[in-house]
């Protein structure tokens, strides 16, 4: 948390986040998940959906609401 510190940022986009794993993947909202930045100095961002899907097991489309 003291990495969030003076970022105000942070609020709107864990927001966002959580409400696409859990609105709009349906992931519930005991599940874990951790985020990573990089590994080995390569970026991660690019490979998102494809985590998301790996973790959901599902159909990679969001439903509507």
């Amino acid at each position: 948390m003291k990495e969030l510190e003076g970022r105000p940022e942070w609020c709107l986009d864990l927001t966002w986040m959580w409400g696409v794993l859990r609105v709009g993947y349906e992931f519930a909202d005991d599940r874990e998940v951790l985020f990573g930045k990089q590994i080995d100095g390569t970026e991660l961002g690019w490979c998102l959906g494809a985590g998301i899907k790996l973790v959901s097991g599902g159909s990679m489309q969001c439903r509507e609401i």
